[in-house]
């Protein structure tokens, strides 16, 4: 009987992670939080309590920005912290503090046990999409850690500066060994084999993805499509489907959509094991719904 890791990237909503860390309790389950060092008001030891059967363990943390390769870093402290506790996991699970499983926890486990395959979502790029996407990698985004989400003068300085290094034919894909780059959402289940072999090309990942532009949703898309695994992937990379991960996220309604309290029984009849985002001030009702769902007392 395998066991499993949980990885956890919060920032705030605290009172919401600790459901979620209870809702994953479960014998031959481990959690590894990263808590956002931009956080100076997180308590640690008040999560403890919440979990009676699972261990919880806390990365080293770092200051992550939205779209800078410190989301990058911080997946890598989740993955090292696991992988160096002494503990043979046979999957590991990143998830974000907004997101719920929508089944057991024992139910989950019993589920990637008895697959033992990659699950990593691909997304599908058109023609018109695919040359800003290889951008993400292709160029230096000298000033993303700064800029954040694409808004004010900083933004546009740093599109000024691609656009002078497309000019100059500046290319890191090809000097990183890369024909292209692949994308796909930054939440993952994936066996320990393809963990500790993320974790052997940690230098390649700075090389190849240090002063990218959203490069979370592309690092391990394109590594693994570089690599013997991706004979093991759950889905093909066309498919372009959320099942690759069994995580519902909904971009339809949303950037990606909260779910609300109305959507518990659609979110039951599905098939997904996790969904994503909840936030329990606007809409707790759906999030205790599913806690009592999960957690058998």
């Amino acid at each position: 009987m395998g066991k499993h890791a949980y990885l956890i990237i919060a920032h705030n909503k605290f009172e919401q992670l600790k459901m979620l860390c209870e809702m994953l309790d479960f014998e031959q389950n481990d959690i590894y939080m990263h808590i956002d060092a931009h956080v100076t008001d997180f308590d640690a030891d008040s999560f403890r309590p919440s979990l009676r059967h699972s261990k919880m363990k806390f990365a080293e943390r770092t200051r992550v920005n939205w779209g800078g390769y410190s989301q990058i870093q911080a997946e890598l402290n989740l993955l090292k912290a696991a992988a160096n506790s002494g503990e043979d996991y046979s999957y590991y699970h990143l998830l974000s503090g907004a997101d719920l499983p929508l089944r057991p926890a024992q139910e989950i486990w019993g589920f990637f046990e008895q697959r033992g395959t990659e699950f990593i979502h691909f997304s599908a790029h058109d023609f018109a999409m695919e040359e800003r996407t290889q951008e993400r990698a292709k160029c230096y985004h000298l000033l993303q850690e700064k800029v954040g989400r694409p808004t004010g003068w900083l933004y546009y300085m740093e599109r000024g500066l691609v656009e002078m290094q497309k000019l100059l034919r500046v290319d890191r894909l090809k000097r990183n060994g890369m024909e292209r780059l692949y994308c796909g959402s930054q939440w993952f289940s994936i066996t320990g084999a393809l963990a500790k072999y993320v974790l052997s090309k940690e230098d390649w990942i700075k090389s190849a993805f240090s002063y990218g532009c959203c490069v979370d949703e592309c690092f391990l898309q394109t590594l693994v499509m570089q690599s013997a695994f991706a004979g093991n992937l759950s889905m093909s990379p066309e498919a372009d489907d959320y099942h690759a991960n069994m995580r519902w996220i909904d971009w339809k309604r949303g950037n990606p959509y909260t779910f609300e309290d109305g959507d518990y029984e659609e979110l039951i009849a599905s098939d997904y094991l996790f969904a994503r985002k909840f936030d329990t001030d606007q809409y707790p009702k759906i999030c205790k719904a599913l806690y009592k769902n999960c957690v058998k007392k």
